[in-house]
């Protein structure tokens, strides 16, 4: 479609959106009397640590956690997950004075996950259940990426696990209809290797971070 920019970043989406609708944001502005939405948002992209030259092919190669922000209520930190065939893909870590939350985004199993959760309060993983789509005619395609590309419900507990995390949420539920994995079915898979807490997250759900010194 843009050859010239293939893989636009959050900034280039940013700008574009805004472009796309200028004619709304500009009558807005100056009859409605709304604030300017370059004076209110900032994108930027998140600059890549220096790690692609011993990748050796490998989109997200075992590496140390780095720094994306850090003010006086939260240290935001970052590490690169495998999500086929995109790059870069980050799992997130917040570390606030009430407790640790990371979100594995989306992602395979990725040694760099247990590296960002160590000891964390709460680990967010998305998880798939390979077996629903036992037997489904799904093109060749698509059933590569949902296993090369997404974390079986089963692995999530050796995760969890080895990153010594408290409670573990399950999210990107796929598949997210209830009639076709229950959250029985959902909690006990993910429990497995695991002896923490585990919930099966679902819109609008509160958890709170329950940090213990």
């Amino acid at each position: 479609m843009h050859p010239d920019n293939p893989t636009p970043g959050l900034a280039d989406f940013f700008a574009s959106a805004i472009a796309a609708t200028a004619y709304d944001i500009n009558i807005r502005i100056r009859d409605e009397g709304n604030v300017d939405i370059h004076d209110v948002i900032r994108p930027h992209d998140i600059a890549l640590p220096d790690v692609r030259a011993s990748a050796a092919g490998d989109i997200a190669p075992p590496m140390d956690p780095f720094r994306v922000m850090e003010n006086e209520d939260v240290k935001v930190s970052a590490i690169l997950v495998r999500h086929t065939p995109v790059f870069p893909s980050f799992a997130f870590r917040f570390d606030t004075a009430d407790g640790s939350v990371v979100f594995s985004g989306d992602t395979t199993v990725t040694s760099n996950i247990v590296t960002l959760a160590k000891s964390a309060d709460i680990l967010v993983h998305e998880a798939i259940d390979l077996d629903a789509f036992a037997g489904r005619q799904l093109p060749a395609a698509l059933r590569a990426h949902l296993e090369n590309s997404h974390t079986d419900v089963t692995k999530i507990g050796g995760i969890a696990h080895a990153a010594g995390v408290k409670t573990l949420v399950l999210s990107h539920l796929v598949p997210g209809a209830t009639d076709r994995v229950s959250d029985t079915t959902w909690h006990r898979k993910a429990q497995q290797g695991f002896s923490g807490e585990v919930v099966v997250g679902r819109d609008l759900m509160q958890i709170g971070v329950r940090h213990s010194a």
